[in-house]
């Protein structure tokens, strides 16, 4: 009921990748270890991760021995073991024989209150649906009443300062997952720096640069207004590296955060799974992240190429990003006007859809602004689009 080679090689993975932490702790428990060293192994972990700490060698050690739970002999033996990349498989077969040993309890007790007569039928039925609960602590639930007769605030939407979003969309909700897609070349960068830039004037902004580095990113701020407030992270390429970015910048304050572009975000938690199915788990966990820290998240992508043609426009290899994101908006040129783009919504849980077209300056390549044009500088003609607030019923 119970594998030590297993344990070890999950907590040597985590060791040997500390990335991985996130996708062990978000299905183990620490009692889910059947060793008491392991256990504590594991709580020391998730401590370390808590306090933003690296989870190495060194550091587990030193709060073991704090806590006077360390045994160099165990640590040697999960040192030793080797890493795993399948590691889902593995959580699998752990959780498999931590219900068997908890089922096991479970069946010794029953049948030692049966044979003392002070068990009765709802209490092994309460025993045996709390252990179907085990995994579901932190789901919560509402009753309809409650729900119905909730006040809840109306969406806030933030301004972009880009006319065609601002126009015709209402701008940009807080606190929803967007995707933007369109054919390289289109303009799905500009477009969203060109929002970033007027959103900052509110709100912190982070933008995670997966396909620019810093040299380019200058480059494109010397036609965009620089941000006046914002966090660029060109280091995390894992989608469990991004979250735990972003997570620390929501801790100081970020509220809205571009990702450029979900075609160059990696899976490793999900080596031997397809692309499809690791693309499908980033919306996931994007969307999960968004709906935890109350943020909106704008994610671009590419547009499949056989779809321009019909002007309807779908994720590059997406899975069910489309069908995970809250918003779903495209970018395409439309005819042979270079400087003509059509700004679409094929789905948007704030009920505002359809398409609006728009013109990009030869100049500069910036997009018409809320009041029609910008200046050489790249400025907004009038600086009210700061000041501006408005809301959804």
């Amino acid at each position: 009921m119970y594998n030590l080679n297993i344990e070890r090689s999950i907590l040597a993975s985590v060791i040997f990748d500390p990335a991985e932490f996130e996708v062990v702790a978000s299905r183990l428990k620490a009692d889910d270890f059947y060793l008491p060293f392991h256990q504590s192994l594991f709580r020391a972990m998730a401590a370390l991760e808590a306090e933003e700490k690296p989870i190495e060698d060194e550091f587990i050690r030193a709060k073991l021995m704090k806590e006077g739970k360390f045994d160099e002999i165990a640590m040697l033996d999960m040192l030793s073991a080797n890493p795993i990349t399948a590691l889902n498989h593995y959580i699998d077969e752990l959780k498999a024989k931590s219900k068997k040993r908890i089922m096991t309890m479970m069946a010794y007790d029953i049948l030692n209150g049966v044979k003392e007569e002070n068990y009765d039928v709802d209490d092994i039925i309460d025993e045996f649906e709390a252990l179907e609960d085990r995994d579901s602590d932190d789901i919560e639930h509402i009753e309809i009443e409650d729900l119905m007769s909730a006040t809840y605030p109306p969406t806030e939407m933030m301004l972009t300062g880009v006319g065609a979003i601002d126009n015709y969309f209402k701008g940009i909700g807080l606190g929803y997952l967007y995707t933007i897609n369109g054919r390289p070349g289109a303009g799905k960068s500009t477009l969203s720096l060109q929002m970033m830039s007027t959103i900052s004037k509110r709100f912190k902004t982070m933008f995670v640069s997966l396909e620019m580095n810093d040299k380019l990113v200058q480059k494109i701020f010397h036609r965009v207004p620089p941000p006046s407030s914002m966090t660029i992270d060109f280091k995390s390429f894992d989608i469990t590296d991004i979250t735990r970015s972003i997570k620390r910048g929501a801790k100081n304050g970020v509220r809205v955060v571009l990702i450029d572009s979900l075609m160059q975000v990696r899976n490793n938690a999900l080596k031997g799974a397809s692309r499809t199915e690791q693309l499908t788990d980033i919306a996931n966990r994007l969307l999960e992240l968004k709906n935890k820290l109350d943020i909106t998240i704008i994610l671009i992508v590419q547009a499949s190429k056989e779809n321009q043609n019909t002007k309807s426009l779908t994720v590059k290899g997406s899975g069910d990003v489309e069908y995970i994101a809250d918003v779903n908006m495209q970018i395409y040129k439309e005819d042979e006007d270079e400087q003509k783009r059509v700004v679409g919504c094929s789905k948007s849980r704030l009920g505002i859809e359809g398409k609006t077209t728009t013109k990009v300056f030869e100049h500069n390549g910036l997009f018409q602004g809320t009041d029609g044009y910008f200046l050489d500088d790249g400025l907004p003609i009038t600086g009210n689009s700061d000041s501006k607030k408005g809301v959804l019923e």
